[in-house]
């Protein structure tokens, strides 16, 4: 294993960084969405260095002062999402959600590291008072920016409008074997919070 950062490493980034909010999803999730928004409306630094290397997609929270913001989506979704943005994309946000630049990509390891980081973000999410888990669609609702506004002590005004969804019919069916065989951990979160 090699690590992209050392986990030991990672706390002294983020105060050394500067990092007001951690946002954290596997990608295809809005996370660049709302990090834009919040350094460019409310000047919070949330593009650090370690963030675009690293924490943008880590696979757990770590105990921290900051406010962390997990953001979700479908996992079909992220893994369409992935794959449309090309291999870079595909392969890279693997080595992100595993910390670890030695691993072998595949479609197979991209839906188990998906599952593995909503687990670990997830499971404690209620005793952890710095952590709002939010659905993607529902940054995009009333209730969600109240979540966003309570959570952050901020008011959330002009935020952007959310973009029309990817057409993904190609690759449900390019790629509706490894999909099918994920079904049951997909639900599970798609059903989360509901």
């Amino acid at each position: 294993m090699k690590p992209i950062i050392e986990e030991s490493d990672i706390l002294q980034r983020i105060k050394d960084e500067k990092l007001d909010v951690w946002i954290c999803g596997p990608g295809g999730c809005a996370s660049n969405l709302l990090s834009h928004y919040l350094e460019e409306h409310h000047s919070l630094n949330t593009r650090t260095k370690a963030w675009h290397q690293l924490l943008g997609h880590f696979y757990k929270p770590l105990p921290c002062d900051i406010p962390k913001i997990f953001i979700y989506n479908d996992p079909v979704y992220t893994f369409c999402s992935l794959h449309r943005r090309g291999p870079g994309f595909w392969g890279t946000n693997q080595y992100k959600l595993a910390n670890d630049e030695h691993i072998k990509p595949s479609n197979d390891y991209l839906f188990q590291l998906i599952f593995t980081q909503f687990k670990n973000w997830t499971e404690n999410a209620d005793q952890d008072d710095k952590l709002l888990v939010i659905h993607t669609d529902e940054l995009f609702t009333q209730s969600g920016q109240d979540k966003l506004e309570k959570f952050l002590k901020i008011k959330i005004e002009n935020f952007p409008k959310k973009r029309e969804k990817h057409d993904y019919t190609d690759f449900h069916r390019m790629y509706h074997l490894v999909i099918q065989r994920y079904q049951k951990n997909t639900n599970h979160i798609n059903n989360y919070l509901k």
